[in-house]
């Protein structure tokens, strides 16, 4: 069955239909499930590449399918990424120049989009400053533990990114006020360093 399946899109698309052939095909889809081999077909008969040669056009068309497909099954929960590890491998194999999510929440405020440059360095598209280490580790640990967020940019009303926008200034503006206020002890150090920290935490969002 899936054998004659993918014996019809070689032919749909022109290309050599031999057993050799298939079993090449069956290689390199073999993260399609059978009963997805359908929809596979369709999407290749849509996004193909009339002026490449038809395997090239498989082989290119089917790694953005790969995407789309694995995105959507964990989204229906019918995969999971099952480490941090593999999670970091998932972004950079498909995110490579694109954005990956906003609405990262407890760690920016959710007008902020993470993208993966070319580059391969993970930025802040509102403050265009990349992710050091640490933000990358948090980043990557919080995909991990929300798989269903990852490929979602989600569109938020003006309004709210205004709002939320301006909070956190009038917070960031409170604290560095806090931090300019003269110590009442000059051997107590720990108040400037707690206000210290909350300024950088605040600073982070963006």
């Amino acid at each position: 069955m899936r054998r004659e399946k993918i014996k019809s899109l070689l032919l749909m698309v022109g290309a050599d239909a031999s057993e050799s052939t298939i079993s090449m095909v069956d290689s390199l889809i073999d993260f399609v499930p059978t009963q997805y081999l359908k929809h596979f077909t369709e999407y290749v008969l849509k996004n193909y590449d009339k002026h490449k040669k038809q395997i090239v056009n498989i082989t290119s068309v089917s790694q953005e399918y790969k995407k789309r497909l694995q995105i959507a099954m964990i989204r229906k929960g019918e995969m999971k990424l099952q480490t941090v590890e593999e999670t970091k491998d998932f972004l950079f194999e498909f995110f490579k120049g694109q954005e990956i999510c906003n609405c990262v929440t407890g760690i920016y405020l959710d007008f902020v989009v993470i993208e993966l440059n070319e580059k391969e360095e993970f930025v802040n598209k509102y403050s265009f400053k990349k992710l050091d280490s640490l933000e990358v580790s948090d980043f990557i640990h919080w995909c991990f533990l929300n798989q269903e967020r990852i490929g979602e940019v989600r569109l938020l009303q003006s309004e709210t990114v205004k709002a939320m926008m301006i909070e956190n200034q009038n917070r960031i503006e409170k604290l560095s006020v806090e931090l300019k206020t003269p110590k009442i002890s000059t051997n107590d150090t720990s108040n400037d360093q707690r206000v210290t920290s909350t300024v950088q935490n605040a600073l982070k969002t963006f």
